[in-house]
């Protein structure tokens, strides 16, 4: 029986009840008899671990900038993990894959708050996150004004040595 449980003889039926304190297949047996009758059955109960998001944030973005490939980890439960918004909404221009990858370049600025859920068989689990989108920093400008026979020329740079 696993940890926890605890079974008690009744007149008719029986009943498991307690909540597991350890993951893994536990075995027991069931014995009944009635007067000169009896049988026993052997069962196991799989105790899965407990599905949570182990993600504890997100990264802030800028907008227009590529937010790269964030991954989102989860832990527990069995199968394949689904993921999704579940509440709230993703920064325009991010996008959230089933995998559970983040992906993108967020185009508007702004404070996003949101919920995303994972699920993986019979459990399902979620996480609040917030992700702040900010505007690129401005780029120094440097102009040349440059006087030739014919005029003067205008010329810019930004702070790279780029012409603007």
């Amino acid at each position: 029986m696993s940890p926890g449980s605890t079974s008690r003889p009744v007149s008719s039926g029986m009943t498991i009840s307690g909540t597991p304190t350890s993951v893994g297949s536990h075995a027991f047996s069931v014995s009944a008899s009635s007067g000169s009758e009896s049988a026993q059955r052997a069962f196991s109960i799989e105790v899965i671990p407990l599905l949570e998001v182990l993600t504890a944030s997100l990264p802030d973005g800028v907008r227009d900038a590529d937010y790269g490939v964030i991954s989102l980890e989860a832990a527990g439960g069995t199968g394949t993990y689904n993921w999704w918004l579940d509440a709230g909404a993703l920064p325009a221009g991010i996008n959230l894959d089933a995998s559970g990858t983040l992906s993108g370049a967020p185009t508007e600025v702004g404070a996003y708050s949101f919920t995303l859920g994972v699920a993986a068989e019979y459990q399902r689990a979620e996480r609040a996150f917030s992700i702040t989108v900010e505007a690129p920093p401005e780029q120094s400008r440097i102009v040349f004004v440059r006087n030739t026979a014919t005029g003067y020329q205008i010329f810019a740079m930004d702070e790279d040595g780029g012409n603007v």
